[in-house]
């Protein structure tokens, strides 16, 4: 089975950051679901896909161009770490990523193609801030951070 659009963009950004991790980080994990954020240590980093826009690839065709964003949520440690996550996923996501169609079966993923790239169109990032004494939230919630990408591969469907 393979996965259709949406999930190819999600686990796209996912193995792009990862990759990125092994070779500059230690000890980052790359989630794609809230809840595997909150079972096992920090930093953590999840990706999930958000709200998707479709415009139409020009005047009186029904073929449709989308427009995804991707919302990148950190979960440091601690201030210092939260904002040099955020400056080296920013760092590398804007020059876009490799877009990948996946193959799965039983689960697990058998093959990956390259067949494009994700271009970033747009970066938006912002302090998650619960106004609440951060020694009252869950210690994955005290240094929050929140990326999102508007991000497209132009390619008309």
């Amino acid at each position: 089975m393979a996965y259709r659009i949406s999930r190819n963009f999600e686990a796209s950004v996912i193995k792009f950051l990862e990759n990125n991790f092994v070779l500059d980080w230690n000890g980052v994990r790359v989630e794609k679901s809230q809840a595997r954020v909150y079972n096992g240590t920090l930093p953590v980093v999840c990706v999930q896909l958000g709200v998707t826009n479709y415009n139409y690839a020009e005047v009186g065709s029904d073929s449709i161009i989308r427009t995804p964003l991707i919302i990148i949520d950190i979960y440091a440690k601690n201030d210092g770490q939260r904002l040099d996550l955020k400056d080296y996923i920013i760092s590398k996501v804007k020059s876009g990523m490799p877009y990948y169609e996946f193959i799965i079966e039983n689960g697990n993923i058998v093959s990956q193609n390259q067949t494009g790239n994700i271009m970033v169109k747009k970066i938006l990032d912002v302090p998650v801030n619960f106004d609440v004494d951060k020694d009252k939230l869950d210690k994955s919630n005290r240094y929050r951070h929140r990326i999102t990408l508007t991000t497209t591969i132009n390619v008309a469907e």
